[in-house]
């Protein structure tokens, strides 16, 4: 025994950790085969004699691990690592669900099933669905100009155009007669949680060419929409009394969604480009155990970031992803504005449209940036999609990619919660998917999608400049809601009002100065420490104060509060009130005539800043003269006093 151990502590063979530290000084990996095994076989007899009868099993199991380990060498993928340690208490405690377990057997040709207690087909009151649907280049190629200069091609071209373009009808019967697996019999059945058959290969298929998974193992299970898969995944992973990291301003309905869970935010800075990979590393390293379990989990929004905009790129997206490696950190990545990545805005005089390039084929999604799975090679990414921004969101329809340990945790969860999305979403989804625009229309569609609300987001912007960067000062009437308006990007004066022109997702980001309002309670540096003491709320008084009056002026933005992590953030800020403004529902009418309104409503700012001071030089002026008065009157006195 102890030559036994000794051996499999120093062999390679017998030791994976030190074959992981050899692997890396490994110059040419060798490729085990059968014959290689017999070798391993026979070593492993010679050291071990009792266990010679399991000799062989033995050396093929050794044979194919030392295979794996150098599989990375070769191009081959590596497998999702084990992260069952990420595991809350009610994920490891979940069992399979006994009846789901007998579904397969349902399928066997010959089985007369008598297990579930499935309704009859018969009796759904639904025939077929016919629904007319918009061609996949509906959007893309209305983009395509027209050469007047040759007739007869603009009439091939309109032409084409129209064909292309056209609307068509689709059909989904009860019954298929075999002819096709998308029917009403089945997707109106009681099935399997993961999802139905072919749109769960629709939407597999279409992450590895799209997101490139870069490890071997990953799989996808269907989801009820993005907040659908949030619950899911926290329970999964989190425990009460549990922190996660997210972005300073993030989606409200993470943070929500983890609050009665007892499951904490913890807000990560962030810049231009999302959320910053060395502020993530500081709160990490820094982490004070007296706030609870150093965090574990990262939810993110990298692209279109609900509510600034902002999009993460490569190099970016590395080195978050190195900080999560070195951490142990899983990321959450909810990602439904991953096809709305955008040109950046071209601010200028001539209000042109931002062109957006017709790419064909594969070379539009290269240009876009890459997922988080691909730069994940352990399985510590759970990525979310959603139909609901590229579809519809009353689909309530969406898909998890994942290690294999988290998808089939999240199917025992889906299977005693939601089960599998509607049946009619995934029907009428997978139809157009499947059969009427298939893989390439589905990626035609997303691009012209995504042409739609580069323009919305350019008016939006457009507005936004006109409105706040007037070239000279305007007046309009008196009134009991405004008299008087004055430019807030004049050159003398910084801006009252900036924003961040999005490069993807729906929404600009607008920042106010509410420092400038007297009433508003400015920080206080110590001159010899350096440190700043926050006094007063940051302003969200003023800003509620501001947003009421923009509501009164029928004018709806979000308060930026709303996004923050916690109430740190605002304070820290230095007296900026944010507003968010969605540009992906209004007209271009209704938009201008909007930021009209905020421009209005912004003099309530600056009036309390000249009313304050009228206030302050009146109250000056009025002591000013009682003083001079009361001296001349002193001095009269004291003229006219008889003395002696």
């Amino acid at each position: 025994m102890m030559v036994l151990r000794l051996c499999s502590r120093c062999s390679p063979f017998g030791n994976p950790a030190l074959l992981r530290r050899r692997r890396s000084s490994l110059h040419r990996p060798r490729k085990y085969s059968s014959s290689s095994s017999s070798i391993l076989a026979l070593y492993i007899s010679v050291m071990s004699p009792q266990s010679f009868f399991r000799t062989d099993e033995m050396a093929a199991a050794l044979a194919e691990s030392i295979n794996e380990k150098h599989a990375t060498f070769e191009g081959k993928k590596p497998k999702a690592i084990d992260m069952s340690h990420h595991l809350s208490l009610l994920a490891k405690s979940r069992r399979n669900s006994p009846l789901k377990s007998i579904w397969p057997y349902m399928f066997i040709p010959g089985m007369i099933g008598l297990a579930g207690g499935l309704p009859h087909p018969d009796y759904f009151p639904y025939d077929q669905f016919s629904a007319q649907v918009q061609s996949s280049h509906h959007y893309t190629e209305a983009a395509i100009p027209t050469k007047a200069s040759n007739p007869l091609l603009s009439f091939f071209r309109n032409t084409q155009k129209a064909d292309s373009t056209a609307d068509s009808d689709i059909t989904i019967p009860k019954y298929s007669n075999g002819k096709s697996p998308i029917q009403l019999a089945t997707a109106l059945q009681y099935g399997q949680a993961q999802g139905l058959d072919y749109l769960l290969k629709f939407v597999k298929d279409f992450t590895a060419r799209v997101y490139k998974p870069a490890y071997e193992d990953w799989d996808v299970i269907m989801c009820c929409g993005s907040t659908d898969a949030l619950n899911k995944i926290l329970m999964m992973v989190c425990e009460r009394g549990d922190n996660f990291l997210c972005e300073e301003f993030t989606y409200p309905t993470a943070i929500e969604t983890g609050f009665p869970m007892g499951i904490s935010p913890v807000p990560v800075k962030m810049d231009g480009e999302g959320i910053i990979a060395t502020s993530l590393e500081d709160v990490l390293r820094n982490w004070d155990d007296a706030r609870g379990p150093r965090p574990r989990v990262l939810y993110t929004v990298p692209v279109g970031q609900n509510p600034t905009g902002s999009t993460i790129g490569r190099k970016r997206r590395q080195e978050v992803m190195e900080v999560c490696d070195k951490y142990d950190v899983l990321i959450i990545e909810d990602d439904p504005y991953y096809f709305l990545q955008m040109p950046q805005w071209q601010a200028s005089d001539s209000l042109s449209p931002t062109t957006t390039t017709a790419a064909a084929d594969d070379s539009w999604i290269d240009t876009l940036s890459p997922s988080y799975l691909q730069f994940d090679t352990q399985g510590r990414v759970l990525r979310i999609d959603s139909f609901s921004k590229v579809i519809a969101p009353g689909s309530r329809c969406g898909w998890i990619t994942s290690s294999p340990l988290f998808v089939e945790r999240l199917l025992r969860a889906s299977e005693v919660s939601t089960q599998q999305p509607s049946g009619f979403a995934q029907v009428l989804i997978g139809k157009l998917l499947v059969e009427e625009w298939g893989q390439q229309g589905w990626i035609e569609w997303l691009k012209g999608i995504r042409r739609e609300y580069t323009k919305r987001r350019d008016q939006a912007c457009q507005a936004l400049e006109e409105e706040f960067r007037p070239k000279e000062v305007l007046r309009v009437g008196e009134g009991e809601e405004e008299f008087g308006y004055t430019s807030v990007w004049r050159e003398r004066e910084d801006p009252l009002v900036t924003f961040v022109p999005p490069v993807g997702g729906m929404f600009v980001w607008c920042k106010v100065d509410i420092a400038r309002h007297p009433q508003f309670e400015s920080s206080i540096i110590d001159e010899k420490t350096g440190e700043v003491e926050v006094r007063g709320d940051g302003g969200v008084a003023l800003m509620d104060q501001l947003w009421q009056k923009l509501i009164d002026a029928k004018v709806l933005l979000v308060p930026g509060k709303f996004f923050a992590a916690d109430e740190s953030v605002l304070k820290e800020r230095g007296g900026a009130g944010y507003f968010r403004l969605a540009f992906s529902s209004s007209s271009e009418e209704d938009m201008k005539e909007a930021v009209k309104r905020f421009g209005k409503k912004l003099i309530w700012v600056r009036l309390r800043i000249w009313v304050w001071f009228a206030g302050v030089s009146s109250y000056v002026l009025f002591y000013s003269n009682i003083i001079t008065q009361s001296c001349y009157l002193i001095a009269l006195s004291y003229i006219f006093t008889p003395r002696g």
